[in-house]
C-alpha cells in the first residue's frame, strides 16, 4: 500500500483546513512580532543595542536548545509509552505525524 501524499485527519474540509499551516503563515505571524519587540526593547532599554542584540541571540540559542531537548528526549520516548490507544494517538498527533508525513502539503 502506498502512503498518501498528505495526512487527512478530518472528513470535513472546514476542520481539515485548520490542520495545515503554510510556511509563510509563520513569517506573517512571527516576523512582525519579533520586530515589534525589538523596537519596543530599543526604547525601553534606553537604546542599548549590545544588550538587545545579546538578548536576541541568547533567546535564539536557548529556544534552539530547548526545542532539541524536547524533540530528542520527550517526543522520541516511544519505547516507554504505555500501551494505551489514547496515549498513542496523542503522541502521534503531536509528533508522529511529523515523521509519517515529512513532506506533507
Amino acid at each position: 500500500m502506498i502512503n498518501p501524499p498528505e495526512a487527512i485527519l478530518f472528513e470535513t474540509k472546514f476542520l481539515e483546513f485548520f490542520t495545515k499551516t503554510p510556511w509563510y503563515a509563520i513569517l506573517i505571524l512571527w516576523v512582525p512580532l519579533v520586530l515589534y519587540n525589538l523596537y519596543y526593547s530599543y526604547f525601553d532599554m534606553n537604546k542599548n543595542i549590545p544588550i538587545i542584540f545579546t538578548g536576541f541571540i541568547l533567546g535564539i540559542f536557548i529556544w534552539s536548545i530547548c526545542e532539541y531537548i524536547l524533540h530528542r528526549f520527550f517526543f522520541h520516548y516511544d519505547e516507554k509509552l504505555p500501551e494505551n490507544n489514547f496515549v498513542l494517538m496523542i503522541h502521534f498527533l503531536f509528533h508522529g505525524i511529523h515523521h509519517a508525513f515529512p513532506m506533507d502539503k
